[in-house]
């Protein structure tokens, strides 16, 4: 896992920027330019990562970050393993015969 994916995770377990919500509130309903400027500021200074979006979905096993099924959190490598191997239940081998 990247460095900058571990801190998201660090930053979203304590309960990530909580304060975000209420500075867009803040910045939706402010009147006067000056007002909105400094809101932006704030919200300009929180940590870029601190977004749960950027969080990728990761295998459990490998740590692959792409072609991960959400079902079984594994990647497809490592589900196709674990198929032919009869570990995961109601889980059959498919063969296409032409």
């Amino acid at each position: 896992m990247p460095a900058s994916e571990a801190c998201v995770w660090q930053i979203l377990a304590k309960g990530g920027p909580a304060h975000l919500p209420s500075l867009k509130r803040q910045l939706k309903n402010s009147l006067r330019i000056q007002d909105k400027l400094l809101i932006l500021e704030k919200l300009q200074s929180l940590p870029r990562n601190s977004a749960p979006s950027r969080l990728r979905n990761r295998c459990s096993l490998t740590g692959r970050p792409r072609s991960n099924y959400r079902d079984f959190g594994f990647s497809r490598h490592v589900l196709r393993e674990m198929a032919h191997t009869c570990v995961l239940p109601k889980i059959r081998r498919e063969t296409i015969l032409w």
